[in-house]
């Protein structure tokens, strides 16, 4: 009975996690963006999916880590000016040793800037 009494509790939190897809396994709008290169080669990502959820994967990381979930308004805003301020028509990829870049993926279609930051 002792043994029961300890199951339950550990069995009811188990079944209370939530489970968050994956940005790697998302299919809706998305959009990625960090930096990398330089001596090392990392590379820091960021993912904001158009649930509001943002994500985070670090160049040791092995997966993407929850950061937030921002408010849908929030989220759409964000989303929105990748068309409002003309990154969708926007082609540079001029990457440096070291570079930032963005990307935008929408319905299988992806979208990718990148710069070098110091020139």
């Amino acid at each position: 009975m002792f043994k029961l009494l300890i199951l339950i509790p550990i069995i009811m939190a188990l079944s209370c996690k939530t489970n968050h897809i994956s940005p790697d396994q998302y299919k809706e709008d998305k959009i990625i963006f960090g930096d990398g290169g330089g001596f090392s080669g990392y590379v820091n990502h960021f993912c904001l999916l158009n649930n509001g959820n943002l994500y985070k994967k670090m160049h040791r990381d092995t997966g993407f880590v929850l950061l937030t979930t921002l408010k849908p308004n929030l989220t759409d805003q964000l989303l929105n000016q990748w068309d409002d301020k003309g990154f969708g028509s926007l082609k540079l990829n001029q990457p440096g040793n070291a570079y930032h870049f963005m990307e935008y993926i929408r319905d299988d279609h992806k979208q990718r800037i990148v710069w070098d930051p110091y020139k």
